[in-house]
């Protein structure tokens, strides 16, 4: 549930801030990647590639960062559909 997810979420960020080390968190989320991730990686559909590599450093407002991220991965899915006028 989203209490649940919340208390989760922070906790990675203590062990993170507490170790130093790092953490590879994989979700399907955007919100959750925005919230824990510093840098993040959208894959392609099989054979999965990196399509993007969007670094999360605070500078930029929250939901900015979503925003973009939604339409990359549109941008994925109509390039996989073979309907993109992006290359």
């Amino acid at each position: 549930d989203a209490q649940n997810r919340r208390i989760m979420q922070a906790e990675v960020r203590r062990i993170w801030r507490e170790t130093g080390r790092t953490i590879l968190f994989v979700t399907h989320a955007i919100d959750e990647a925005v919230a824990i991730g510093t840098t993040l990686i959208m894959l392609s559909a099989r054979p999965a590639r990196i399509r993007a590599e969007i670094r999360n450093d605070g500078r930029v407002e929250r939901g900015k960062l979503i925003d973009d991220l939604n339409t990359l991965i549109m941008e994925e899915v109509e390039r996989q559909q073979g309907t993109s006028s992006i290359s």
